[in-house]
């Protein structure tokens, strides 16, 4: 079975957990005996997947690397479409990455990992909300099939696109591509010098928009707050106004503390999580989460905001949750998390909520919906 994948979401830096999605996903699915080819129309920016029998084609016209990044995207886009449908001659099938369109009339399936734009198109640009919504669109009406990564995502898809239902299959994903190890004390946060050993909570990943970084800064504001408790941040650069409030949480009469640790690699990821008092997911709306099934593969509790999709992956009491909107609630959350009962309790049933998750049952889940759909 050969399978053709668009390389889209490798040609940016910015969408990583879609490139987590693939880079865990093509090298078992290459093991479990798909072939698949995966083809880029312009310059990786991000790691490709790793395994012998992933066959991985780069952009066409080389020298076209030598143009303005906007010509040079149109250049090669024009002269990868041919090459597209050559190659999907040779394919069963179709995994779009990121609402592509197929290149040829083939057997087409499509993963969907959220419809936040259409659900709050307030957090966006008019343009960009339509742009992103027309190529969604026109992607969902030429597929086959659809793997969307959660329930409640599933459940979105179908409230915008009645038409899907009934060709939607949810694959959750996996948990084990940290190298992580439990510890049961916190290690400093980095940048802290000579100063004494203190518990963190730790936050991952983007923070504008719905991603909600702002409760949490309100929330150090609570006097609710504890104050042995730091914030370390991964993620960009502070822009302006964070950075004023970071260094205002910083003064009297709170004398937060924050630090903010810049994008790491993996082991350093996987580090901060194993060290952390615990992992605040505080979105407003998500796809999935990979922070919240992160957090609890490396031992540390989790408070996430209480949305579907949350409750969804976090089965059980294996999290805290709080109303996504309430900084006092969040702060009482991370105080909860501190408690050593407490937190036991919620490391326990981390484990037995981990069990439903791997990458290995991710790719089987995904081979079976290539075979359903051949086999159709």
């Amino acid at each position: 079975m050969r399978v053709l994948y668009d390389g889209v979401v490798f040609q940016n830096a910015y969408q990583r957990g879609v490139q987590r999605v693939f880079r865990e996903l093509l090298p078992r699915l290459a093991s479990g005996g798909v072939e698949p080819v995966l083809v880029l129309a312009d310059t990786a920016r991000a790691e490709l997947p790793a395994h012998p029998g992933v066959r991985v084609v780069g952009p066409p016209l080389k020298a076209a690397g030598l143009l303005p990044r906007k010509l040079r995207r149109s250049v090669r886009a024009s002269a990868s479409r041919p090459r597209l449908r050559r190659l999907a001659d040779s394919c069963d099938l179709f995994h779009s990455t990121y609402f592509t369109l197929p290149p040829r009339p083939m057997k087409t399936v499509l993963h969907v990992h959220d419809m936040i734009v259409e659900r709050y198109a307030e957090y966006f640009s008019d343009r960009k909300a339509g742009e992103e919504i027309a190529r969604k669109r026109r992607a969902i009406e030429a597929a086959d099939w659809f793997i969307t990564i959660s329930d409640a995502t599933a459940r979105e898809l179908e409230h915008f696109y009645p038409n899907a239902r009934g060709r939607i299959t949810t694959v959750h994903l996996g948990k084990e591509h940290l190298s992580v190890r439990r510890a049961d004390s916190a290690e400093r946060p980095p940048g802290t010098g000579d100063r004494p050993a203190v518990r963190y909570a730790l936050f991952v990943g983007d923070r504008a928009l719905y991603k909600n970084f702002a409760t949490v800064l309100d929330a150090m504001d609570c006097e609710q707050w504890p104050g042995q408790v730091a914030l370390v941040v991964v993620g960009a650069p502070f822009r302006g106004g964070e950075q004023f409030r970071v260094e205002r949480l910083a003064s009297p009469p709170r004398n937060r503390t924050i630090t903010l640790a810049g994008r790491v690699d993996d082991a350093e990821l996987g580090r901060l999580y194993t060290n952390a008092a615990c992992v605040i997911v505080p979105s407003r709306c998500e796809g999935f989460g990979f922070p919240v099934l992160e957090g609890q593969a490396a031992g540390a509790p989790v408070v996430c905001s209480d949305i579907p999709v949350f409750r969804e992956v976090c089965d059980g009491d294996s999290a805290l949750f709080f109303p996504w909107h309430d900084p006092a609630a969040l702060a009482r959350a991370v105080g909860a998390a501190l408690e050593p009962a407490r937190r036991s309790a919620l490391v326990s049933a981390a484990e037995v909520n981990l069990q439903r998750f791997g990458w290995d049952k991710c790719a089987a889940e995904v081979r079976a919906v290539y075979e359903r759909l051949i086999g159709a």
